[in-house]
């Protein structure tokens, strides 16, 4: 009997406790190896023959502001566009495309917010994820320039940029002294987001609330402590993984350095200057937060509400209640308009006739992938010569940011999120380089300076 007994009790007791840590264990922004690629669609598509149901619903286009050229090829665009909207169950979409520095599209598709009908424009903001990590590293590279910090700079210990209060704790794993400021921007520091054990320090925040007794809602020094209990799982610069807590880091780092608050920082050396400040917003996670013009976050269909991490007595939709966007923060909290992405994209692009905000060689840095890891350039999520993206997800956000060879940018934001999580990435530029394959003419106007 016990030979039968014993495996059935032990299988039990594994069920009972994967049940049991279930709740904890965050899966709300994992993008880290969407495979996104420089497509160069070379099959023939329809340009004439759209079918006309959509074409016809013109209440289904939202934006109010002069969109394209007036002699701009778009419809089969557009159609694409609004097919996919339904299709995927999106509630909204906001869509740019920028050519060789002209702003030459921008339309909202569906709703800002569904219940209130509020229809979707290019002036609404929508969460952007983890594209927040590019503003983290341009800051970080203008700290470089000005000498105020060196990419080789320990992030640890008695010689480190970060210490005093939770960060003289002594650490576990005592490889931490080793992790410098390039390893956070590369995600080599030897974090495992996957790893089960340990998990997203910056989104398992009841799994530590449960841990370490700290009440939620938590705050940052908590989640410092609890990482500094923990083993590496990998030497730092020896492997690469995605760490939003590394990037958390590198907001502190920003703040140490400059003697401002990571927000103000960004606000004053990157936004400001690029004439883009009132476009983007350090978003909230409860709805009652949210700046006027934020839209509505919506998880996919079917999705289960969850605890708040914010510790109160309720269950949520995802998009409010899984993650604090407070500690996010330099990982993944802004939240912007598609042109004001692209606006930014001109300040980072040699190619372009806008003043730079960082060094051409700097640039180059940031756009050069490990050559040893073949990972991740610094705040971009890959680099493949002339071609830059940069992908976003949270629950009920997806975001995409693409600077292809041919001169084309575009950003689409989404309000929604899928089940396929950081894979829906591929799905949504898929579906824009066929789009924009499909446009032959732009026309000369730059909705930038046009009205």
């Amino acid at each position: 009997m016990m030979k039968w007994t014993s495996p059935l009790v032990a299988a039990a007791f594994v069920l009972l406790i994967f049940c049991a840590i279930l709740p904890f264990h965050a899966t709300f922004l994992r993008e880290e190896d969407s495979e996104i690629a420089d497509y160069d669609f070379l099959d023939s598509l329809p340009k004439n023959n759209a079918p006309t149901m959509l074409e016809l619903d013109t209440s289904f286009i939202t934006s109010t502001n002069l969109a394209h050229a007036p002699d701009a090829n778009v419809k089969y665009f557009e159609y694409l566009l609004k097919r996919f909207v339904r299709k995927a169950r999106v509630a909204g979409a906001s869509v740019s495309v920028m050519k060789n520095g002209r702003l030459v599209y921008q339309r909202g598709f569906g709703y800002a917010n569904k219940e209130k009908k509020e229809r979707m424009t290019p002036n609404h903001l929508l969460r952007v994820a983890s594209i927040s990590k590019l503003l983290t590293a341009t800051a970080i590279m203008q700290l470089k320039e000005r000498g105020q910090l060196k990419l080789t700079d320990k992030v640890f210990g008695p010689n480190g940029i970060l210490k005093g209060g939770p960060y003289a704790t002594r650490p576990r794993d005592r490889r931490l002294y080793k992790i410098t400021v390039a390893h956070l921007l590369q995600h080599t520091a030897g974090w495992d987001n996957d790893d089960d054990k340990n998990g997203d320090f910056m989104f398992d925040l009841r799994k530590i609330s449960w841990n370490t007794q700290d009440p939620l809602p938590l705050q940052k020094e908590s989640i410092v402590l609890y990482a500094f209990r923990q083993r590496l799982y990998a030497s730092p610069g020896k492997e690469y993984s995605y760490s939003n807590f590394g990037y958390f880091l590198l907001g502190e780092i920003i703040s140490r350095k400059s003697g401002m608050s990571y927000e103000k920082f960004v606000r004053e050396q990157i936004l400001k200057p690029t004439d883009i400040d009132q476009y983007f917003h350090l978003s909230k996670t409860l709805p009652e937060q949210k700046h006027s013009l934020e839209v509505r976050y919506y998880d996919y269909r079917g999705a289960d509400y969850v605890p708040s991490c914010l510790g109160k007595e309720q269950w949520l939709p995802r998009p409010y209640a899984s993650f604090d966007l407070s500690l996010v923060g330099a990982a993944g909290a802004w939240a912007a308009t598609p042109n004001a992405l692209l606006k930014l994209l001109c300040r980072l692009d040699p190619a372009d006739a806008y003043p730079d905000l960082l060094s051409k060689e700097s640039i180059e840095e940031m756009t050069a992938s490990n050559a040893a890891l073949k990972k991740y350039a610094y705040g971009w999520s890959a680099a493949n010569y002339a071609a830059w993206w940069r992908t976003g997800t949270l629950s009920g956000t997806s975001a995409l940011m693409v600077r292809k060879r041919n001169g084309i940018s575009y950003v689409i934001l989404l309000n929604t999120g899928s089940e396929r999580g950081y894979k829906f990435a591929k799905d949504v530029q898929q579906l824009m380089e066929k789009a924009i394959h499909s446009t032959q003419n732009w026309g000369n106007v730059d909705l930038f300076y046009t009205k």
